[in-house]
C-alpha cells in the first residue's frame, strides 16, 4: 500500500523561504494522485500539466498569499483565491467553467481520499449558483489592466479588426485539433510570461 500524501512535508529552503522546486514537486504529486483517482479521470489528458493547472495555482497562492496548504483551506480562503487571486493570472472569461469544474473535482478528491476537512464547503462554493458568471466577471475586470495589446484583445474577447472584411463575413471553419493545440500552446506561453510577474 502506498504512503499517504504528506501535506506537511517541508517546502522551505535553508533561509526559510518557500522553495520553488519543492513547491513544484508538491503540486505535481497532488495532481498525479488526483488524476489517478476517479474524480480526476475526466481531466487525465495531455492538456493538464501540473505547473499550468489551476490546482497548482491554488496550492501556490494558498501558500504564498495565505500561508495555507490545501489541507487547511476553508471556503472563505478559497473564495479570496478564486475571485481575487486567480484573475491576476490573466485568464480568459471562457475559462471560468473549466476552472470551477477542475477545482470542485479536486476538492471532492481531497475530501474523500485525503481527508481534507474543509473540502465539502469548498465544493459548495465552487458549485454555487452564479459562481461561473462571478468568476468570469472577475477575469474580465482584471483583464482590463493587461498591458500587452495582443493578449489584452484576446482576454477581452475583442474580435480582430479587418478594414477590408465585408460586413457579413462567413463563419470561420472549424479548426482541427492540432491547430487548436498549437494556438493553445501559444496562448499558454504568453500567459506564462505574464504569470512570472503577477502580483
Amino acid at each position: 500500500m502506498s504512503e499517504p500524501f504528506d501535506f506537511d512535508q517541508p517546502l522551505t529552503d535553508e533561509d526559510g523561504e518557500l522553495d520553488p522546486d519543492a513547491l513544484v514537486d508538491y503540486a505535481y504529486e497532488l495532481v498525479a494522485l488526483f488524476l489517478d483517482a476517479p474524480e480526476g479521470a475526466p481531466f487525465d489528458d495531455e492538456d493538464l500539466d501540473a505547473a499550468e493547472s489551476t490546482i497548482y495555482e491554488l496550492v501556490e497562492r494558498g501558500l504564498r498569499e495565505h500561508g495555507l496548504r490545501p489541507s487547511q483551506l476553508t471556503a472563505a480562503t478559497l473564495e479570496k483565491i478564486l475571485f481575487e487571486g486567480l484573475p491576476r493570472g490573466w485568464r480568459h472569461p471562457a475559462e471560468a467553467a473549466s476552472v470551477l469544474e477542475e477545482l470542485a473535482a479536486f476538492m471532492r478528491f481531497a475530501g474523500r481520499a485525503l481527508g481534507v476537512g474543509g473540502a465539502a464547503e469548498c465544493v459548495a462554493l465552487l458549485e454555487a449558483e452564479g459562481a461561473q458568471e462571478r468568476l468570469a466577471s472577475a477575469f474580465r475586470a482584471f483583464n482590463l489592466t493587461c498591458p500587452d495589446p495582443e493578449l489584452a484583445a484576446f482576454l477581452r474577447e475583442e474580435p480582430a479588426v479587418d478594414d477590408e472584411a465585408p460586413s457579413a463575413a462567413p463563419p470561420k471553419p472549424v479548426r482541427g485539433r492540432e491547430e487548436q493545440r498549437q494556438e493553445k500552446a501559444k496562448k499558454k506561453d504568453k500567459k506564462k510570461d505574464k504569470r512570472r510577474n503577477r502580483g
